[in-house]
């Protein structure tokens, strides 16, 4: 799921071929949020649809009047990562949510307008160059096979048209009942490997987190580590309006839900949790996705900080993020270097 394909879509091919629809834009000189999504919709109350990435709906619904804004659409259309279940299942009360799924190599991938109640689920469009292939855990990969045939409906055969096996990367979980229907999981290079070879599928959980109000950003980490480590990127009100241990019991309920889709080995203990201030902050892409191994390394101290003193909440006490970024952030700059 491709913010470079969200892009040309929305803002080229949209206006060229629809005739019912016009894209809204906010000013070029202010970063993308929930509370500039807000101000477009006050401004524009005549939008019937967005189209955004998940993390711009996680901010928005956090604005006030939001959900009333979002009873005015006829849909909410997201794309580039999953959306946070606890938002999107109240937004679904209200309006329509939609995904769209696709590549900057694939485009989209057709798939049929989702049942209510099953949001989550993504149906693609019955083909033979679609297949799911298992790959343990009851997880498959979507994979393509195009061919001359399919050229019509299938954007990777006409891009790629020499290419007979398309494997995505991307991993999905059947509905528990009803065939066809698949639960976007996870990615094949985001698996995390602890040091007793168990491995731990992140993206379910952070999505999860996603959700809490208090916050922005959750990050789930430990190759070769012991157990799984949690970074979060609080919001800046509550980091500033809580303690540190305020701050874990806010959001220790979200941690528990996240907890109860992992296996045993992959749950979070609150010993390894580690709250990064949000003046410094994660990585991320231009649709707000966060980048694994930038941040990571740059939180590399407070990682290793949470195995220092077993069963201790107060790792990460004697870092102090509130000034300047100094040591910390002449990493961040040669990482961003770097990538």
């Amino acid at each position: 799921m491709d913010q470079q394909l969200a892009g040309l879509h929305a803002f080229t091919l949209l206006p060229l071929i629809s005739r019912t629809a016009a894209f809204v834009m906010g000013p070029l000189t202010v970063p993308p949020s929930g509370a500039l999504l807000s101000a477009i919709m006050k401004q524009q109350p005549q939008i019937r649809a967005i189209y955004v990435p998940p993390f711009l709906v996680e901010q928005w619904v956090l604005e006030p009047g939001a959900y009333d804004q979002a009873r005015r659409l006829d849909f909410i259309l997201c794309g580039g990562a999953a959306l946070a279940p606890s938002v999107g299942n109240k937004l679904s009360e209200v309006t329509n949510i939609r995904q769209m799924y696709g590549s900057i190599e694939t485009c989209h991938i057709q798939a049929l307008n989702p049942q209510p109640g099953e949001w989550q689920y993504i149906e693609f469009n019955n083909c033979p160059e679609i297949e799911m292939q298992a790959v343990g855990d009851d997880v498959y990969e979507l994979v393509l096979h195009p061919t001359e045939s399919s050229r019509p409906y299938l954007s990777l055969a006409h891009n790629y048209p020499k290419v007979h096996t398309w494997r995505t990367k991307d991993l999905f979980k059947p509905h528990p009942t009803k065939a066809g229907l698949w639960l976007f999981h996870s990615r094949t290079e985001d698996i995390i490997v602890l040091e007793n070879k168990l491995k731990v599928w992140p993206i379910p959980m952070e999505t999860i987190l996603r959700g809490d109000p208090h916050v922005t950003g959750a990050l789930i980490v430990g190759n070769g580590r012991p157990d799984p480590v949690l970074l979060v990127e609080a919001r800046q009100s509550s980091y500033q309006e809580m303690s540190r241990d305020e701050l874990l019991d806010a959001i220790w309920p979200s941690v528990v839900e996240a907890n109860s889709v992992a296996s045993e080995h992959a749950q979070i203990q609150r010993s390894r949790i580690v709250l990064c201030p949000p003046k410094l902050g994660f990585f991320r892409t231009p649709k707000g996705t966060v980048m694994r191994k930038p941040t990571e390394s740059l939180y590399a101290e407070l990682i290793s900080a949470a195995f220092t003193e077993e069963d201790d909440d107060s790792s990460g006490d004697e870092y102090d993020f509130s000034g300047d970024r100094t040591e910390l952030g002449m990493r961040e700059a040669e990482l961003l270097t770097a990538t």
